[in-house]
């Protein structure tokens, strides 16, 4: 069985029943959730002596995953047992649910990073940057009551940025475009391979057969009878069936922009329609490495007739006393996370 401990303070606790890892490209936050069951008359039954908030860190073979804080704790004890479930999440997830107290919440002249650094410094988070972050901002401005997930989404939005936390519980900027590409592989054949599943999901629910963006040129008004409306047009041609979408931008733009968001969207769209689940023995490739999400991996799979690049979004990492290490991964197309920037907000031009 892998080994999984959990480090509170000076403790090191081990010995769980159950542990489930889960990293996504999808969250801002990592998530482990240990379970441990002990009949009173084993040597070692003895309660782990863990309260919530407390810092904590994951470890899987010795690596660390998870980095944060304890979530929450749940507690049953009976006449002769007890069974303790722990929620560890990285420190990131504080990001979530606390607000902004900065008054004015503005920047000015600020790139993503320094904007994002700022937000996460009273939480004690710091930001790195894989990639070029962009021009500065202008101006920036924070709703009151905004929580600090909610902004740096938005700063993400505006420069076509991914975030997610790293092993040491802070945040990452980066882009799906400047995912490494791994030695590691994936193969799913009937008497070989490392894939022991696969899970599929393929859906039509949002793609559409075109693609229609418009706005209006600098200046003018929708409401007057000189605004001159700007479209750009893109095509799904893996959706059969006829239905448009018209999507009304929210800053204007020239027709090369709204060309690049109608495309943008069409391809992020198609690539996130379909989603491929593989469970592999083990928490590593054959590289020695853990599987990692933001990482290309190339994927042979004989039984549903694929072979190509795919990228992991994300990993979850499970271990028990009756089911050995496995890792469940789902694999994108790299374009469902290469996404466009969105503009810049023009405060005091007059359009609608």
């Amino acid at each position: 069985m892998g080994e999984v401990k959990l480090y509170i303070g000076g403790m090191i606790w081990s010995g769980w029943t159950e542990t489930t890892v889960t990293k996504s490209l999808d969250a801002m936050f990592g998530e482990g959730r240990l379970s441990l069951t002990r009949k009173f008359g084993d040597s070692d039954a003895t309660v782990p002596s863990v309260r919530v908030g407390q810092t904590a860190r994951i470890t899987l073979d010795g690596e660390t995953l998870i980095s944060g804080f304890i979530h929450s704790r749940a507690l049953e004890v009976d006449d002769d047992a007890f069974d303790l479930d722990i929620t560890v999440r990285d420190k990131t997830a504080l990001l979530s649910k606390g607000c902004i107290l900065n008054d004015p919440a503005e920047w000015k002249n600020q790139t993503a990073l320094q904007i994002i650094t700022e937000i996460c410094k009273p939480f004690g988070i710091s930001v790195s940057a894989e990639v070029p972050v962009g021009k500065a901002f202008a101006k920036f401005t924070a709703q009151p009551g905004d929580t600090a997930q909610k902004v740096i989404e938005k700063i993400c939005r505006h420069r076509a940025l991914i975030c997610y936390a790293s092993s040491t519980g802070n945040l990452i900027l980066t882009t799906a475009k400047a995912a490494a590409v791994t030695s590691d592989e994936i193969r799913l054949h009937p008497s070989q391979g490392n894939a022991l599943s696969l899970s599929l999901s393929d859906s039509l629910e949002d793609r559409h057969s075109v693609y229609v963006c418009r706005t209006q040129d600098r200046g003018s008004d929708w409401g007057s009878s000189e605004h001159s409306k700007v479209e750009g047009r893109a095509k799904d041609h893996g959706m059969p069936l006829y239905c448009p979408l018209v999507i009304i931008a929210d800053e204007p733009g020239g027709t090369a922009a709204m060309t690049e968001l109608a495309t943008t969207t069409a391809s992020i769209n198609a690539a996130r329609a379909e989603s491929r689940e593989y469970v592999v023995a083990g928490w590593r490739g054959a590289s020695g490495r853990f599987w990692d999400i933001n990482k290309k991996v190339s994927l042979t799979d004989q039984i549903e007739g694929f072979s190509g690049q795919r990228l992991i979004s994300k990993a979850v990492f499970t271990v028990s006393s009756s089911v050995a290490e496995e890792t469940r991964l789902t694999l994108t197309s790299p374009a469902a996370y290469e996404l466009v920037a969105e503009p810049d907000e023009k405060p005091g031009e007059v359009w609608s």
